[in-house]
């Protein structure tokens, strides 16, 4: 049996289901596996009403991609398996070559489901893993009919409880010895990475047990998890991190800090899902409430000027700056940055969206898409608007200034 697997957001081997199965096919004679990944066309963009050519990924975003896949290439060879690793589009390869099955895991957002309908019309055998999500479909989407995240985070945790995921016995991931090109973050694409981030913030006396006390926070590596840096990608479970949180709570007698975590993580899940019965509306300019902006297409100056961070609102402008220089930034940032766009600037949100795709290094359609159209009241937010005081966050959330001046130069 010839088998494919066609990557996606699953570049792991531990807590993966995919990689489980594909093992025990192996096992049958004559079994040979083919490793697909498919490069994204960075140069085509999704707004083309956007006053300015924005790609879909920049070129710090591309190395980062590349760097998780050849780090998923050497962990897949320590299992000594025989494999090929190949780039290149699924239909074109499927189109040149004989497969017998294609594995995959399922995406969610409205492109990564049209591609899975592409891969059923060919009419080869093939597989869908639910890998990147907690809960199957069977779990989320019963809840995920409720309007709003609130009702779904209660029916899914009365239904869930404080119960761990069963998973199964994984060895550490094997630390890759391929040179790793520099990133300003202290963070590298790599699965051996996000269980040594797992461990170091996920413990007694560790960053966890302060986390919704300072997850706020712009400025110091450990005021959040920075877990989507590797959930983006899979190179983490979201389970391992559920379970670790759960295991930690319980050593504390309860903790409402690191429960946080798990809260946030059921807003990662939340949008999975409505990115899931959305569609194409989720990418919308009325999203999901189809309320038909007054504005579609963007100033170019003023693009112009928040994207470089020169729009002389400090906060704005360290946020812009961290974002370009590191292809990371804060959520609190994130949310001010969006905010000062749509409703300071008064531009179109899915060109401030396009932008963040571009450039952010935790790239996640659902998340991404969700959250902006939540922030341009044409998402799933019960509240009329939501607008930041960005002067008013400055002075919360970076009182002493050293975000602001360490990233724009700001002498506050």
């Amino acid at each position: 049996m010839n088998i494919l697997w066609w990557t996606r957001r699953d570049l792991r081997l531990a807590d993966n289901a995919l990689w489980d199965d594909i093992q025990e096919r192996l096992s049958e004679p004559g079994s040979s596996l083919t490793i697909l990944r498919e490069p994204h066309n960075a140069q085509h963009a999704r707004i083309s009403e956007s006053p300015l050519a924005l790609p879909r990924m920049s070129s710090t975003r591309q190395r980062w991609e590349e760097q998780a896949w050849e780090s998923f290439g050497y962990q897949v060879h320590q299992y000594g398996l025989s494999h090929r690793l190949v780039q290149g589009p699924l239909l074109d390869y499927l189109a040149k070559h004989h497969v017998d099955l294609v594995v995959f895991s399922h995406g969610y957002a409205w492109e990564e489901r049209q591609a899975e309908k592409a891969l059923i019309a060919t009419g080869i055998a093939h597989q869908g893993f639910h890998t990147y999500t907690l809960f199957s479909p069977e779990e989320a989407l019963s809840a995920v009919l409720e309007p709003t995240f609130t009702p779904f985070r209660k029916r899914i945790e009365a239904h869930r409880g404080a119960k761990t995921f069963a998973l199964g016995p994984s060895k550490p991931p094997e630390i890759s010895p391929s040179p790793m090109g520099a990133f300003t973050l202290p963070a590298r694409p790599t699965e051996a990475d996000a269980w040594t981030r797992l461990h170091e913030y996920i413990r007694p006396h560790g960053p966890a047990t302060q986390y919704k006390t300072q997850r706020n926070g712009m400025l110091r590596w450990n005021d959040s998890t920075k877990f989507s840096l590797y959930l983006s990608l899979g190179l983490l479970s979201p389970q391992r991190i559920w379970n670790a949180c759960l295991e930690l709570e319980k050593q504390l007698g309860g903790s409402e800090e690191v429960y946080w975590i798990r809260f946030e993580l059921l807003w990662r899940e939340y949008f999975q899902w409505v990115a899931y019965t959305e569609g194409t509306r989720l990418f919308r300019p009325g999203g999901l409430k189809e309320s038909g902006p007054s504005r579609i297409s963007g100033d170019a100056r003023r693009l112009n000027q928040w994207i470089t961070g020169r729009t002389g609102d400090a906060l704005v402008d360290a946020g812009m700056r961290e974002l370009a220089a590191t292809g990371y930034t804060s959520n609190r940032a994130r949310q001010n940055l969006a905010s000062y766009w749509i409703h300071t600037l008064q531009q179109p949100w899915r060109i401030g969206a396009a932008y963040f795709e571009s450039q952010l290094l935790d790239y996640d359609p659902a998340a991404n898409w969700g959250n902006w159209a939540y922030l341009a009241q044409c998402g799933n937010d019960p509240r009329p608007i939501r607008q930041f005081n960005t002067l008013k966050q400055a002075e919360t959330y970076d009182p002493d200034g050293s975000y602001r001046r360490k990233w724009a130069g700001y002498n506050v």
